[in-house]
């Protein structure tokens, strides 16, 4: 299956709705979501202030996205690190990002690394 950037953001309101109640959308953060050619990571998220506002990228792989499932996991990932941005947490994969990936695991059957 072929992503487009417009599936894609309708994946990660649908996926914010389902998993995280809204939360990013509520969030006071502005947000962009995007492709690139990496071979080096299947996505990455960004955050960052400009002039004490949150901002944020989130950035998947063209070069992953072969697959429903890769995708569905890659963006679920960087979704769960603009959580603990938008949180005020460290964004890393530390506890909080663990006791997340089990909690959507076990509810939603999505095995998220």
């Amino acid at each position: 299956m072929k992503y487009t950037l417009k599936k894609a953001a309708k994946l990660f309101m649908q996926y914010d709705k389902e998993i995280f109640n809204s939360e990013i959308r509520k969030a006071d953060i502005n947000l962009s979501l995007r492709f690139n050619n990496s071979k080096k990571y299947m996505g990455i998220f960004c955050g960052y202030y400009v002039e004490k506002k949150k901002c944020g990228e989130l950035i998947l792989s063209k070069w992953f996205m072969g697959n429903k499932v890769d995708f569905k996991s890659t963006l679920i990932h960087e979704m769960v690190h603009c959580i603990q941005f938008v949180r005020g947490k460290k964004v890393n994969h530390g506890a909080f990002f663990k006791r997340e990936c089990k909690r959507i695991k076990k509810i939603y059957g999505i095995d998220i690394r």
